[in-house]
């Protein structure tokens, strides 16, 4: 598994590759649950372009970990767009697109209006 900050882009965000493996996978998962290796990155993106280990373990630990980022209130997606590997999973919660540019861009639209969510809170809470 390789990690590659990329802490100039707006948000700063952690691209995820090399997952090639049940375990790799599941390193991947246990971390996104702890959070930790990630540091001040709250949106990830996991590049699963070279696993092919599909299984209902592995779309279960891809779906807990989801639940976990979005509990937390991180943004995690994956690339590339699968239907088939996310089994009897609930799609609900899990950002899949079908390249890295597109998940890139649907991050830059989610941390927009997140933004626009928050200046419009603070501005409500102002006015009370």
């Amino acid at each position: 598994m390789i990690v590659n900050t990329v802490p100039d882009a707006d948000p700063p965000y952690a691209l995820v590759g090399g997952i090639r493996s049940d375990r790799a996978l599941s390193v991947l998962t246990r971390t996104v649950m702890d959070w930790y290796a990630f540091g001040r990155y709250n949106h990830v993106i996991v590049d699963l372009t070279g696993f092919d280990d599909w299984s209902a373990r592995a779309a279960d630990s891809l779906a807990t970990a989801v639940t976990a980022a979005t509990d937390a209130g991180h943004w995690l997606a994956f690339f590339p767009l699968s239907t088939c590997w996310l089994g009897d999973a609930d799609p609900g919660g899990f950002h899949v697109y079908p390249d890295w540019a597109h998940a890139q861009r649907a991050m830059q639209e989610n941390q927009c209006t997140a933004a626009a969510k928050a200046a419009k809170w603070h501005h409500r809470r102002g006015q009370a």
